[in-house]
C-alpha cells in the first residue's frame, strides 16, 4: 500500500490507462469523468472512505473512467496483493468496503434487468455505447439531458422533502442534498449489506428496500436511479426498477414527486430541484 496526496485539479487515474492500482480515499473528494460525443461529463463524485478503481484491478481491464481532484486528496494505492491483504483479509477495512461491492452488485442487476426488458412502443432506437458510475457500469443512455439547457445553467441544488410527517417523526423532511450519489433506503440491522445517507422506518409487509434509490448527479444533470429494490420507485408518475421500462429518471427543474414503492406507499416526497 502506498499513500498519495494530489493537488486541485490533478488526474489520479485515466480513463484508458492500464488499472495497476485500486484507491481508497483517505481525504478529500474526486471527481468521475468520462468520454462522451458532447465531450467531458462529470458524472459523479467521490468522498472521503470510498474505494475505486479496483474493478479495473480485478478484473485486469483499462481504466473506465478519469479520475479528478476536486479538492486536495490525500489517496491509499493498492496492487491486487495488498488490496487482497489489506483490505479482503482485514476485517475492519472489508466491512468499510463491502457496501461499495454490494452497490456494484445492484447496478449490475439492474443493467440486466434493462437489458431483457423489451423496447418499448414509439421509442426511438439509441446507439449502444458505455460510461461509468462510481458504483459501476452504467449505460450511457441513462445520462439525460435537463430540460435541453446545457450545463452551465443547470440548477444546482437539490432538497428532499416530505409534504407531511413521515410515520414517528414530528416534522416534516427538509434535507439540503449536497452529497451525490444520495442513497435512501429502510433502516436495518445490516451495516454492511447497505448504506444510506437518509433512512425510513418500514413495518412488514415492506414497500421500501434496504437499498432503495439514490439522487445522483450525471453530467451537470439530476438523476433518480432506483437501486434494484423489490417494489420500484415512482418519479413524476413513471415507474422505475424491476417492474418499469428503465432503471433511471430524470429530474426536472421545480417539484418533482418521488414516491418509494408503488402508488399505495406512504412514502412519498418532493424532490426540488431549484
Amino acid at each position: 500500500m502506498i499513500t498519495k496526496d494530489y493537488a486541485v485539479g490533478e488526474i489520479i487515474t485515466k480513463e484508458g490507462d492500464v488499472s495497476d492500482f485500486a484507491y481508497y480515499i483517505v481525504s478529500g473528494t474526486v471527481e468521475v469523468l468520462v468520454d462522451s460525443p458532447k465531450g467531458e461529463m462529470i458524472i459523479a463524485e467521490q468522498y472521503e472512505g470510498d474505494f475505486f478503481g479496483e474493478m479495473g484491478v480485478i478484473l485486469e481491464e483499462p481504466r473506465m473512467a478519469t479520475i479528478r481532484a476536486k479538492t486536495a486528496v490525500t489517496v491509499e494505492a493498492f496492487d491486487i496483493k495488498s488490496f487482497e491483504e489489506d483490505i479482503i483479509s482485514n476485517t475492519e477495512r472489508r466491512n468499510a468496503y463491502m457496501p461499495n461491492l454490494f452497490e456494484r452488485i445492484r447496478i449490475i442487476s439492474s443493467m440486466l434487468r434493462t437489458a431483457i426488458i423489451p423496447d418499448q412502443p414509439n421509442q426511438e432506437p439509441q446507439a449502444p455505447t458505455h460510461s461509468y458510475d462510481v458504483h459501476g457500469l452504467v449505460d450511457a443512455r441513462e445520462i439525460h439531458e435537463l430540460d435541453g439547457t446545457s450545463s452551465d445553467e443547470k440548477p444546482l441544488t437539490v432538497h428532499l422533502k416530505t409534504l407531511e410527517p413521515l410515520r414517528g417523526a414530528a416534522e416534516c423532511v427538509d434535507i439540503p442534498v449536497q452529497k451525490f450519489p444520495f442513497n435512501i433506503g429502510r433502516h436495518s440491522e445490516s451495516k454492511i449489506l447497505v448504506e444510506n445517507d437518509f433512512y425510513v422506518e418500514d413495518m412488514r409487509p415492506h414497500k421500501v428496500s434496504r437499498g432503495h434509490c439514490s439522487i445522483e448527479k450525471r453530467g451537470g444533470n439530476f438523476v433518480v436511479r432506483d437501486r434494484f429494490s423489490s417494489v420500484g420507485t415512482i418519479l413524476n408518475g413513471e415507474a422505475l426498477g424491476k417492474s418499469g421500462g428503465n432503471f433511471i429518471g430524470t429530474l426536472k427543474s421545480g417539484e418533482n414527486e418521488l414516491i418509494l414503492g408503488d402508488t399505495m406507499s406512504r412514502f412519498k416526497f418532493v424532490v426540488v430541484v431549484a
